[in-house]
């Protein structure tokens, strides 16, 4: 579940692909649970936004924390998403669809996030 700035929530679900991928592949499912906890720390940020809606949570210990550790959760997420799309690492092993799974689990929380911490 994603958490915007309006205070909505949108839920994603993930392809039956998705899910043989996290159940098959450590690493598949690894950047699955990265993600997930990224987007968890992402939406306590916002519930904290949510809750104090002055200046001051922006300069608050909880928000400069949350976004310093989202900036790093971008970064871990995209490389990810690259070790699974990058066809010259290991073409006789490249999968096109698992690499497409791995964006599309991620690319609304990256969206998002990129968005937010001004990544």
């Amino acid at each position: 579940m994603t958490r915007y700035i309006d205070g909505t929530d949108v839920v994603t679900p993930l392809s039956a692909a998705n899910i043989q991928y996290q159940k098959t592949d450590e690493a598949f499912a690894k950047l699955a649970q990265t993600t997930y906890d990224c987007l968890l720390g992402h939406n306590q940020i916002m519930r904290g936004a949510e809750a104090d809606t002055t200046v001051n949570f922006l300069m608050s210990d909880e928000y400069v924390q949350g976004s310093n550790k989202q900036v790093s959760c971008i970064n871990t997420v995209q490389q990810g998403i690259q070790f699974f799309c990058d066809a010259s690492a290991d073409f006789a092993n490249y999968d096109i669809t698992r690499c497409e799974e791995a964006r599309m689990m991620s690319e609304e929380y990256l969206g998002l996030a990129q968005f937010v911490y001004g990544q």
